[in-house]
């Protein structure tokens, strides 16, 4: 499976998922637009503070997400805001990759691990 996009303006607002972060998060687009993407993550664990999201300054932000109640998940997630001339948040841009599986094994430990840890 590819990897999941999603736009949202500067609040976490859905703008677009394509169909893949659709797969991934467990939503449609058609239903979800406007609403806040931090409310489809609440069914994942991570290893970051997802509240934190929403203050944080940095340009690029990189975190673990896994889903242990019905069909065991894990991802790694980029959010990466686009800014407008003045310094504002325009947009973000969030990409979910599927890591659930990879050759030799599977990341379920590792990323338990770190969360732990």
């Amino acid at each position: 499976m590819g990897d999941g996009a999603g736009v949202t303006d500067e609040q976490f607002g859905i703008m677009m998922v394509n169909h893949t972060a659709g797969v991934h998060l467990n939503i449609r687009e058609q239903e979800v637009l406007g609403q806040h993407l931090l409310t489809f993550l609440r069914g994942f664990e991570s290893n970051i503070d997802l509240r934190e999201l929403r203050g944080s300054t940095d340009r690029i932000i990189q975190f673990d997400l896994e889903r242990r109640t019905g069909t065991y998940a894990a991802m790694h997630a980029a959010i990466t805001r686009i800014f407008n001339s003045d310094g504002t948040v325009a947009a973000q841009m969030a990409v979910f990759r599927d890591v659930t599986a990879k050759p030799g094994g599977t990341v379920e430990k590792e990323l338990h691990h770190r969360h732990v840890a």
